[in-house]
């Protein structure tokens, strides 16, 4: 069975989009950092369909532990052959109350994090001899500059950006590198947020479809580019049609 690291993968999109590729046939490395009940809960669901799974920690932010969770993927499941570099964070602040530390940070934890996890999964597809998927969750923050997410903007810009460097330094090997742009996309950690009809307004003002979406919307994008060897250095935006770009 093919292999999958899913980074982030103990709640929100992670999860969704673990338990999609188990549900396409996908073997899956559950990577969390702090959530290790989470986690668990993922690896159970995933073998009850009979797919092995293993909980792997670390926090993505930390060079070192970006290769380890490759090397553990490949040690306890034999292989991998998707990466999907889902594991980040938003830090909200005026640009004026923006220090360098935080800008710092939330390049460490998007852009840093998916450049390191993506090289070190492209060695070993590329030891392995049969290509491979790369598929970054990254924003429409990406390309959406907004008020208070300075940082996180930048950093999603970066990221997107590493995915079209690799996408073409990785084609020879035969490795596919991809994009998965979330728009408003409703989770247990922003629920109450989207609860509150102004801001919902806000955030859907943009939209072209008239609601938000889910976590199974990201991961239905997530299995597709894990399946298609024709799409590289693309960004699918799952987004209600709130970017024409």
């Amino acid at each position: 069975m093919p292999v999958a690291l899913v980074t982030g993968a103990s709640r929100g999109l992670g999860r969704a989009i673990a338990l999609g590729l188990g549900g396409a046939g996908y073997d899956v490395a559950a990577g969390y950092r702090a959530n290790k009940e989470a986690a668990e809960g993922v690896v159970a669901e995933l073998e009850a369909v009979g797919r092995r799974s293993v909980a792997v920690v670390g926090d993505v932010a930390d060079a070192a532990t970006c290769a380890r969770l490759v090397d553990e993927t490949v040690a306890r499941l034999g292989r991998i052959d998707v990466l999907v570099a889902n594991a980040g964070g938003a830090v909200f602040g005026a640009f004026l109350d923006t220090d360098a530390d935080v800008y710092d940070q939330q390049q460490r934890t998007n852009a840093r994090s998916s450049f390191l996890l993506a090289r070190a999964a492209a060695e070993r597809m590329i030891e392995q001899g049969d290509g491979g998927r790369i598929i970054f969750v990254t924003s429409e923050a990406a390309d959406l500059a907004t008020e208070g997410l300075t940082a996180y903007c930048a950093s999603k810009a970066a990221q997107k950006m590493v995915m079209k460097c690799a996408a073409i330094e990785l084609a020879p090997q035969g490795i596919t590198v991809n994009a998965v742009a979330p728009g408003t996309i409703e989770t247990d950690s922003n629920r109450h947020l989207l609860a509150e009809a102004e801001l919902r307004e806000t955030l859907l003002g943009s939209a072209l479809l008239d609601h938000v979406g889910t976590p199974d919307d990201i991961a239905a994008a997530a299995v597709y580019l894990a399946g298609a060897e024709h799409v590289t250095g693309c960004t699918i935006s799952v987004n209600a049609g709130s970017l024409m770009l």
